[in-house]
């Protein structure tokens, strides 16, 4: 959502995160939440971690996330305070 709201801020209304790309309007939640479950991790090629530590606040979460870096060689980029998640990642910064 803060993302969203970020390019919202910067006159970017075109948002959309699925590659079919359908029109949608994205003013409320329901219409870009994708809702996929953890499992959706095995088949994706980039997380992007916004100011959060998933070994702290979703260890299931960061247990997939560990898994598919290891394995399958998932890219994670994180966005924020650089903590130690047990795998090797990205660190994009922690400022504007």
């Amino acid at each position: 959502m803060a993302f969203k709201d970020l390019l919202n801020g910067m006159n970017c209304d075109n948002i959309d995160v699925r590659s079919n790309a359908p029109q949608l309007d994205c003013d409320f939640r329901g219409q870009y939440m994708m809702n996929s479950h953890i499992t959706g991790l095995d088949d994706t090629d980039l997380v992007i971690l916004v100011g959060c530590n998933p070994k702290i606040e979703c260890p299931v979460l960061n247990a997939r996330l560990r898994k598919n870096v290891l394995v399958n060689g998932l890219e994670l980029a994180v966005l924020g305070p650089a903590n130690n998640l047990g795998y090797n990642y990205h660190h994009v910064g922690s400022s504007t």
